[in-house]
């Protein structure tokens, strides 16, 4: 996919503006212009290659306190004991159960433990074209970070060549 930056030239024509109210109007613009610079100077991935944008999907993912001791964790840790990092290929399939603006949920099987999650996919290609790739960096960031009983909790976080 094709990510979408705006780039522009601005030419600075203050000193032809003869009327004080337009020059104030052209001194805003200018100054707009300016904070727009600075923001797109300090996006994260301005200078990344294309596989960079994904590098934090494939982090591996330590138990939090409150759920670190559950049926959940210790298969999930079972799987990483052996040296293996978890992938789609230790999961079944069993149903999807939604789909929203970055992606589908579906509820899969951790397989030969009995133990079930819902994994969430989203498409390379489709968060490059429309634009959401800090949004699903962020939004594994903050699952990474949050440990409270009524809030999901993040079990692994994976990437395949064409998914995150």
């Amino acid at each position: 996919g094709d990510v979408q930056y705006f780039i522009g030239v601005q030419l600075d024509g203050t000193e032809h503006v003869r009327d004080a109210a337009e020059k104030e109007g052209v001194m805003l613009i200018k100054k707009t212009a300016e904070n727009i610079d600075e923001a797109a100077k300090e996006l994260p991935d301005a200078n990344l290659r294309l596989e960079d944008l994904w590098a934090n999907h494939s982090k591996v993912v330590l138990p939090k306190p409150h759920m670190k001791d559950s049926a959940s964790w210790r298969a999930i840790q079972k799987v990483c004991e052996g040296g293996e990092n978890i992938d789609l290929k230790h999961f079944r399939p069993v149903k999807p159960l939604g789909s929203g603006d970055t992606g589908s949920v579906h509820l899969v099987e951790l397989l030969n433990t009995g133990e079930y999650f819902a994994m969430k996919a989203m498409d390379k290609s489709v968060m490059l074209n429309r634009n959401k790739v800090h949004r699903a960096t962020a939004e594994r960031q903050i699952l990474d970070m949050l440990d409270h009983p009524f809030l999901p909790t993040l079990y692994a976080s994976f990437q395949v060549c064409s998914s995150i």
